[in-house]
């Protein structure tokens, strides 16, 4: 054997017991604040865990979340990934304007169309029964709207398909729907919507939630005039940052 591959050899092998000696002395993490999720810590032995094998599946967990550097080798993964320039990175597009925008929903089956509409019109049969009345305020989900963002050649998925669906199936007098996603295309250009959003999370900012505030004492202000309050005038606040440190639940 020569030198160079035993080199190759101790060097490996001090990297590969390194680590995992690492793994072990470096105090564990309750949580990922990057990852936005408990971490798995040290899996108490068992007879039973160790008959059924869970015991082992704890410790590869337990290893794999509190393996010494994680977040930058994850992070390291994600900026070569996009490096290469692939469309979908863990799921999610990163748009030139650095917003980013899930890969598009599949098609629901019918039942789970068919189960939530029963659900809403049984709702609204229930309301009715002591004369009140159902609004149902059905809001754009960012990944559904944003979905006019991806690249032309990616499929635009089923978002639009499973709402029109669920819609269809209801009952308009027994719910009264407010569209905030027809408001918002009828009321701001396509290229306005995305400022509607976080570039980096599946909520809308500031902005989006007073439009759907006003959407909705719209509507309901048709029947009920005086359930619109004053402070529904955007023009009444001053907006400010108290913590710029967004990661985002898209940024992870």
């Amino acid at each position: 054997m020569t030198r160079s591959h035993t080199v190759l050899i101790v060097g490996f092998l001090l990297i590969i017991f390194g680590l995992g000696i690492a793994t072990f002395l470096i105090p564990d993490r309750p949580l990922s604040w990057w990852e936005n999720r408990s971490l798995a810590q040290v899996p108490e032995v068992s007879i039973e865990g160790l008959k059924t094998g869970n015991y082992f599946k704890q410790v590869e967990s337990y290893v794999t979340d509190q393996f010494p550097g994680r977040d930058r080798w994850m992070a390291m993964y994600v900026k070569s990934e996009l490096m290469q320039n692939k469309t979908f990175v863990k799921g999610t597009y990163v748009s030139p304007e650095n917003t980013m925008i899930k890969k598009p929903l599949g098609q629901a089956p019918l039942s789970v169309l068919e189960h939530a509409a029963d659900a809403l019109n049984g709702l609204g049969t229930e309301l009715q029964k002591q004369n009140i009345p159902f609004y149902y305020a059905l809001m754009p989900a960012k990944v559904n709207i944003m979905a006019d963002f991806l690249p032309e050649d990616v499929p635009r998925g089923f978002g639009k398909q499973n709402k029109e669906q669920v819609l269809a199936m209801l009952d308009p007098d027994k719910v009264m729907l407010i569209d905030g996603e027809q408001a918002l295309r009828e009321a701001y250009s396509p290229d306005q919507i995305p400022s509607f959003y976080f570039q980096t999370d599946h909520h809308w900012n500031i902005d989006g939630a007073m439009f759907a505030y006003q959407t909705i004492l719209q509507n309901i202000g048709e029947y009920f005039s005086e359930v619109v309050p004053q402070d529904a005038n955007e023009n009444l606040y001053s907006l400010r940052c108290e913590n710029a440190k967004l990661m985002g639940s898209w940024n992870k």
